[in-house]
């Protein structure tokens, strides 16, 4: 007779199946908290996005810049106050700034 199959070794059967991550998505997790940081950052008036992102090697520079971006566009809201019309402007200035030659 069969012997029936404990809750983890099923777990462990259905992880052997998911596919491995490649280098570049390893990178991408890798890089993508970075650029949201060097967003945080930028948007606390911590540095320019330019002199940071000038810094990182060539092959990391696209997945930090969309994180970058991705995190700045999140932050863009409804101007209520002064406030969020100077975070508004300045998510602006930084899209500007990362996205200026494309």
């Amino acid at each position: 007779m069969d012997r029936m199959k404990t809750a983890f070794e099923k777990a462990m059967e259905r992880a052997d199946q998911i596919e491995k991550p490649d280098d570049r998505q390893r990178l991408r997790w890798k890089l993508e908290p970075e650029g949201q940081r060097l967003a945080g950052d930028y948007l606390r008036g911590k540095g320019d996005p330019l002199t940071r992102i000038s810094m990182v090697p060539l092959e990391h520079k696209p997945y930090i810049v969309k994180a970058m971006v991705e995190a700045l566009v999140a932050n863009i809201v409804l101007p209520r106050s002064e406030g969020a019309k100077h975070t508004n402007t300045r998510v602006v200035e930084g899209i500007e700034k990362l996205l200026h030659d494309k």
